[in-house]
């Protein structure tokens, strides 16, 4: 793969939120490696789209700028998805990790010790029944889904 394909591919990963990482696999040198992220460091900078973090040896991931103003609205709506009960437990891991993905290795820690507590007392509700796919074919099938709140002690 040519240098500008490559970069160009680890950019767009960035983007995507996903970590980059150098692999043996990939039959990249560490030099290289480097080289590549030093091409994509002014551009990120230029645009002030974010920056690079070493989250681990050779592994890297974008931090957007201004996250920590976000850090409460992150909490808040990982709060909010933690009392709402409604995702199966495989669900609201997926969800917290989702929410939480382009937030720096420490400022995501902030998080989770916050949360801490409430990820523990995490109950679904019961009989819980994968949404996250319900909610992709009503999206896909255009339809319109209707959510009815109960308090624990009504019934159908």
């Amino acid at each position: 793969m040519n240098s500008n394909v490559r970069v160009a591919d680890m950019l767009v990963r960035l983007m995507a939120g996903e970590p980059l990482g150098l692999s043996v696999d990939d039959g990249v040198f560490v030099r290289t490696f480097q080289r590549d992220l030093a091409t994509i460091r002014p551009a990120l900078a230029a645009r002030s789209a974010g920056k690079l973090v070493e989250t681990k040896a050779h592994h890297w991931r974008l931090v957007l700028q201004g996250e920590r103003e976000n850090l409460p609205l992150i909490s808040g709506i990982s709060s909010i998805l933690l009392g709402s009960r409604s995702l199966t437990t495989a669900e609201m891991t997926e969800a917290l990790t989702f929410v939480q993905a382009r937030l720096s290795p420490d400022e995501s820690h902030t998080v989770n010790t916050w949360l801490t507590q409430e990820k523990e007392d995490y109950r679904p509700i019961a009989q819980a029944q994968p949404l996250i796919a319900k909610l992709d074919e009503a999206i896909a099938s255009r339809q319109r889904l209707t959510f009815t709140y109960q308090s624990p002690g009504q019934s159908d």
